[in-house]
């Protein structure tokens, strides 16, 4: 039996989504919460639609992992109460669970993962904000930034628009849509897409603020998608404004 968890937490707590041996991660936190819920007959592994770096929150992450027969008995309806009873105060509640396909996979299911950037552009910066958003003092033109938002959008090979340590072997992604807003002191981006690379959205974002910012030219994306050069593109945006919004399955 394949269950479905929609997941929302904090980044700043952990050291992002995947297991690491002696560190704090999201993965690990829920695996031992559903451990200590179903007991020792029971192990989980979590799949989940999109790993997260240290610092990137969720809205709504989707995983799913599997019970085995033996204990298919469970009360679903109560299961995401009891995991949050083990989740208390550590960054991380579920705020659903239920059961799904056998032929359902968190990753391999999903059609579409979307992700919403958080900047808050203002002159002094708000203690609220911490770890939540990308502090920006300078103006930022927000037609520039949507002008470079709608270059983004479509085919285009984003080698210079990943880490170093990605490990893909396909850079040529599609990206659905690239929608900036501003709101008050507030700009947020959206990006949508099947799949990414890692680090792209915080790369695409960085890039996108540095030309609002008049540090770089509006031609310079195109420029990025003819020679791949990472250290021409923008900064790697801080964590702390990216969050994972959700799927479309």
């Amino acid at each position: 039996m394949k269950i479905r968890l929609d997941i929302e937490y904090a980044g700043e707590k952990f050291y992002g989504w995947q297991r690491q041996t002696g560190l704090t991660t999201v993965q690990s936190t829920i695996e031992n919460a559903i451990h200590a819920v179903l007991g020792n007959r029971f192990y989980p592994t979590l799949f989940v639609a999109g790993r997260t770096d240290t610092g990137v929150h969720a809205l709504n992450q989707v995983a799913h992992f599997e019970i085995p027969e033996l204990i298919w008995n469970i009360d679903i309806a109560k299961l995401a109460k009891a995991i949050n009873f083990y989740l208390h105060g550590k960054g991380v509640v579920i705020k659903k669970a239920e059961r799904v396909a056998n032929d359902f996979h968190a990753r391999f299911s999903a059609k579409q993962r979307e992700y919403m950037y958080v900047i808050y552009n203002n002159p002094v910066n708000s203690i609220f904000l911490e770890n939540r958003a990308w502090f920006v003092q300078q103006k930022l033109d927000i037609d520039a930034m949507s002008a470079a938002a709608s270059m983004l959008q479509g085919v285009h090979d984003f080698s210079a628009f990943r880490s170093s340590q990605c490990s893909s072997t396909r850079t040529v992604r599609t990206i659905d849509s690239v929608n900036v807003r501003k709101k008050g002191s507030f700009v947020i981006i959206n990006i949508k897409s099947r799949a990414f690379l890692h680090n792209q959205v915080r790369i695409m974002v960085g890039t996108m603020k540095q030309i609002a910012s008049g540090e770089k030219k509006l031609g310079i994306i195109g420029e990025l998608f003819e020679n791949k050069d990472r250290k021409q593109a923008g900064q790697t945006a801080p964590a702390c404004g990216l969050y994972f919004v959700g799927c479309v399955f």
